[in-house]
């Protein structure tokens, strides 16, 4: 028998905040105009969970660009910086289904650069909303999802046998990382295709399919 779920953590991206939609798809259209070529949304799917500098080489070899990697890493970044310090909004049904579960202690857990969560916690209130149990990679030593150690660490912080914790994700790397922790996982169909999210415990197409008391 399973054991209670309690305590919930959340990926960032595609599961709290919509950035897919209001940040990284349109900062690569407007990288791949400056650069005299179409976004489309096949090399969105080739782009999507990858590095920003893996990013910029996937670009570079779809459309044989010229040019030095770094310098075509700094003009995507500022790009990107532009858009994360527009409005960012929520994903659909998050704050509603936070709002519900408010017994359950909560994390963030997320590989979004340092720089970047900054921006988003000064936006919407990330930190306030999670009592302070906002987490990344880049704080226990960069060793990102498929491994285990973000979803840990957050356990530990909200002491919580990682058993009793389910987790949120959007990603098969991300729903990896949960199993090797020994957790339970919510997939959501925000970023990637229901078929490319099977590890999960559970796949939802929105917050309001959840139902805690069957997971």
């Amino acid at each position: 028998m399973a054991k209670p779920i309690k305590a919930l953590i959340f990926d960032l991206e595609g599961v709290v905040i919509d950035t897919m939609r209001s940040v990284w798809i349109p900062a690569d259209k407007e990288f791949c105009r400056l650069q005299g070529y179409k976004f489309t949304q096949d090399l969105g799917t080739k782009i999507t969970g990858t590095s920003l500098l893996d990013g910029v080489r996937i670009m570079k070899d779809h459309f044989g660009i010229k040019g030095d990697e770094q310098k075509l890493l700094n003009e995507r970044l500022k790009i990107i910086d532009g858009f994360f310090a527009k409005k960012i909004d929520f994903i659909t049904g998050f704050k509603e289904f936070i709002s519900q579960n408010n017994n359950l202690p909560a994390a963030v857990a997320t590989a979004l650069k340092l720089k970047y969560l900054d921006i988003v916690d000064n936006q919407v209130g990330l930190k306030k909303m999670f009592g302070g149990h906002v987490y990344s990679i880049y704080e226990i030593g960069d060793r990102s999802k498929p491994h285990p150690d973000i979803f840990l660490h957050a356990a530990q912080k909200l002491e919580i046998d990682p058993g009793e914790c389910l987790v949120f994700e959007d990603a098969p790397n991300g729903i990896e990382a949960a199993r090797r922790a020994g957790m339970r996982s919510v997939a959501l169909t925000t970023t990637y295709p229901r078929q490319d999210l099977k590890g999960a415990t559970v796949v939802v197409d929105s917050y309001e399919e959840v139902d805690l008391e069957k997971i």
